[in-house]
């Protein structure tokens, strides 16, 4: 139950980073929900006007839904946008629940969160991982090389989002989370030995507003509560000089 639930982190994880770090001009056009908008970019907060109506038409068209959710999440992979979700685990005799932001950009992620007065951030830019902690003042280290590829779980699971032949994917409909539409989408794959699976939503840009998982007892929920397609520079720079931690595990003997 530990493996496997263990992989179902990995696998929400991976939804949320797989596409970070593709070229716009690998963006797949073939299809899309029929009632989403192409074109990303637009406003942020689309409402929840002709919702009705597009999941209508939309669950009679049947077709296959994997190739429908493939199109849409694989829209995200050309924006530059941030989200903001609350976060919360329970189950298993324990708790915990936090806010969480993401910010995505071609080459370029980050990851801020914040619980119990502290707060933490994890970059992923051009390949290279940074953590930075606050504790009184910011501190920040940048890993070697060789626990940045066991550590990023897109390395791993990447395919996710371009083989849909390793999922089930069921559409339920539109919701609406962070004051827009939301199409929702459940995924299983049991080609990873598991028999959980995503309950998992997007916008009409392809921004992840809403995913769930339960597992063995134990639930994972993210969902939105604001989200952007604006970014600027100041958005991946580091709150201080980071440290080479390979070079102070040198140091250190180790």
């Amino acid at each position: 139950m530990k493996k496997s639930f263990v992989v179902l982190v990995l696998l929400l994880l991976a939804f949320s980073l797989a596409g970070c770090k593709e070229d716009v001009s690998e963006k797949k056009t073939t299809s899309r929900p029929s009632g989403s908008p192409a074109s990303a970019g637009e406003s942020e907060a689309a409402g929840e006007e002709g919702s009705a109506e597009a999941s209508a038409e939309q669950a009679s068209e049947g077709g296959d839904w994997a190739d429908k959710f493939t199109n849409l999440v694989s829209m995200k992979k050309g924006l530059e946008f941030s989200v903001t979700y609350d976060y919360s685990m329970s189950g298993s005799g324990s708790s915990d629940s936090y806010t969480m932001t993401q910010y995505f950009a071609k080459n370029k992620y980050r990851m801020d969160s914040a619980t119990g007065g502290k707060e933490g951030r994890f970059y992923l830019i051009n390949g290279k991982m940074t953590t930075c902690t606050k504790d009184g003042a910011w501190q920040c280290m940048t890993m070697p090389q060789g626990e940045q590829q066991q550590s990023d779980p897109s390395q791993q699971f990447s395919s996710l989002e371009d083989d849909p032949g390793k999922y089930d994917t069921t559409y339920k409909g539109t919701r609406s989370i962070a004051g827009t539409t939301a199409y929702c989408y459940e995924v299983k794959w049991a080609a990873y030995g598991t028999d959980g699976g995503i309950e998992a939503c997007y916008s009409k840009e392809g921004v992840p507003l809403y995913m769930k998982t339960e597992n063995g007892g134990v639930k994972i929920e993210m969902k939105a509560t604001k989200y952007s397609t604006s970014l600027s520079a100041s958005d991946f720079e580091f709150p201080a000089e980071p440290q080479d931690l390979s070079a102070m595990m040198a140091q250190y003997g180790r």
